[in-house]
């Protein structure tokens, strides 16, 4: 995965991922909700309209194996032992991409809406 968009749009396809747009309140209501979710076993959800916050919330992502496959970019249906066998061989052989530091990214920006210019 290159970014957090990515994996948002990988989990959609697969329907691991439920964007919550109605307002909820930061304080209790949000993770109680996201608490009932992860004991249903339910999808990763991205509340997008969380009270007093501009950005959204990001809650249950790696909760299943399915979803953790997916992070790791290998098939939803791979098996947690499998993941293992796959993340011990790219630690040990140097698969894994090492950190580039940049002066800027897209976490950095703040983008104005029609309504906020």
């Amino acid at each position: 995965m290159k970014d957090l968009r990515e994996w948002i749009a990988a989990c959609e396809r697969e329907g691991e991922l439920k964007r919550v747009k109605a307002e909820v309140d930061w304080n209790l209501e949000l993770s109680h909700i996201a608490k009932l979710n992860e004991e249903r076993r339910g999808p990763a959800l991205l509340f997008e309209n969380v009270k007093d916050y501009t950005i959204p919330v990001l809650t249950s992502a790696f909760t299943t194996e399915r979803r953790l496959a997916i992070t790791l970019d290998l098939e939803p249906g791979t098996s947690m032992c499998e993941m293992a066998r796959w993340w011990m061989k790219a630690v040990t052989e140097g698969g894994l991409i090492k950190p580039k530091e940049v002066p800027s990214g897209p976490v950095t920006e703040v983008i104005l809406r029609e309504d906020q210019i």
